[in-house]
């Protein structure tokens, strides 16, 4: 709309974005999904027609928030700027290209200074660069094996497909679009590219990563259903284009809804981690403490439970990026454990995913102290709840 597209397009985007969202892990809050906003706001700005430091201010401070999420935003910044930036650099004013160059930089770096000088009052500004600055270059550096990244590209190929067909018609058809189509067209490769490299950068391929993809695809796909159905219905395109949107946004939401059903039909029940932690708050007598070795974390805030590490990540603690926060993670396993939570929580079906050392420790406090209490079936596989012996 920014760009002076029309309402119908931008809508259509927005409902494809809406269905894919559903898979991909887009239904937690992971990093993608909420710097999300902030990327798509940070390109209206830089697209919309209007004074340039009014945009450049809240392009700054959008992207800053959005690297205090995760630093993977920084090429879809460089190109917001770029855009914004653009007639400045044809008209050769140095001087102020520099200057906007500058205000930008110190406004997208503001809110991680904001962050670190907050730190550093608490005396913490070690564990802030630590692992702020420094931990995710080292997770970056190791990188998937390239058999793996095949494997998950090829599966994120499969899961997205349409969203890499839809945008075809856009490319074929592009001497019959309107001028904003087309450069809404090029826009939105320009936009893919830069997300693909910020998927790439950090080396691992994990589903959620492909999330990022998400607003350029869906964009791109709009232009592709809205050209091609115009094209070929001068008169009903546009409602042909709404009942392929509407197809299409339906799509992922059954394929996911079926993966939810295949378990056993929850549907109108809460979800696994809420039932896990009604469970737990059944049982829980004040002071009692949980602790969450391999399931979602989120397990702590609904039982109430006060927290038994400062690191309640479980990818971190006892998954297989331990090294990363530069402290012995398994010493600090041993010390929850030494603590003896009254209940701990194990993920059955992705038990593999914890490191061999944790799961020796994790699986010696379990059979020396807990006994387990019934199940929880969930789309993903059984999660167990194990709670301390009577007289331990």
């Amino acid at each position: 709309r920014a760009a002076g597209g029309p309402r119908s397009l931008g809508l259509g985007a927005a409902l494809l974005y809406a269905g894919h969202s559903v898979v991909l892990g887009g239904l937690t809050t992971n990093t993608e999904i909420l710097f999300a906003p902030m990327v798509v706001g940070t390109f209206a700005l830089a697209l919309w027609r209007g004074p340039e430091w009014p945009r450049l201010l809240g392009m700054g401070v959008l992207i800053g928030l959005a690297l205090t999420i995760k630093p993977v935003v920084t090429p879809e910044g460089c190109l917001a700027f770029a855009l914004l930036a653009w007639p400045t650099l044809q008209a050769r004013r140095w001087g102020r290209l520099f200057a906007m160059a500058g205000a930008y930089l110190v406004l997208c770096l503001l809110p991680t200074l904001l962050v670190a000088g907050l730190y550093a009052l608490r005396g913490e500004f070690g564990d802030w660069l630590e692992s702020s600055i420094l931990a995710p270059f080292q997770y970056a550096s190791e990188g998937a094996p390239a058999e793996v990244v095949r494997h998950r590209v090829s599966l994120i190929l499969l899961e997205m497909h349409w969203l890499f067909v839809l945008p075809i018609p856009a490319l074929l058809l592009r001497r019959h679009l309107s001028p904003v189509l087309r450069h809404l067209t090029w826009f939105g490769f320009a936009w893919f590219a830069v997300a693909v490299l910020a998927v790439a950068v950090p080396g691992h391929y994990f589903d959620h990563y492909f999330l990022i993809l998400l607003p350029p695809l869906v964009l791109l796909s709009a232009v592709g259903i809205f050209g091609a159905a115009t094209y070929a219905s001068p008169v009903r395109g546009p409602l042909l284009a709404g009942g392929v949107v509407v197809a299409m946004m339906l799509d992922p939401f059954l394929f996911d809804l079926r993966k939810r059903i295949m378990p056993g039909l929850h549907l109108g029940l809460p979800d696994t981690p809420t039932r896990i932690a009604d469970a737990i708050r059944a049982e829980m007598r004040p002071g009692d403490v949980v602790f969450v070795a391999n399931s979602q974390p989120v397990i702590y805030f609904l039982t109430g439970s006060p927290l038994p590490t400062r690191f309640p990540f479980p990818a971190h603690l006892t998954g297989a990026f331990g090294d990363l926060a530069g402290v012995n993670m398994d010493a600090e396993l041993a010390r929850v454990l030494a603590t003896r939570p009254r209940f701990i929580v194990q993920d059955i079906q992705h038990w593999y995913g914890v490191r061999p050392e944790a799961r020796a420790l994790i699986a010696a406090s379990l059979d020396a102290e807990y006994e387990p209490m019934a199940p929880f079936g969930n789309p993903h596989g059984p999660v167990m709840i194990h709670r301390l012996r009577e007289g331990n």
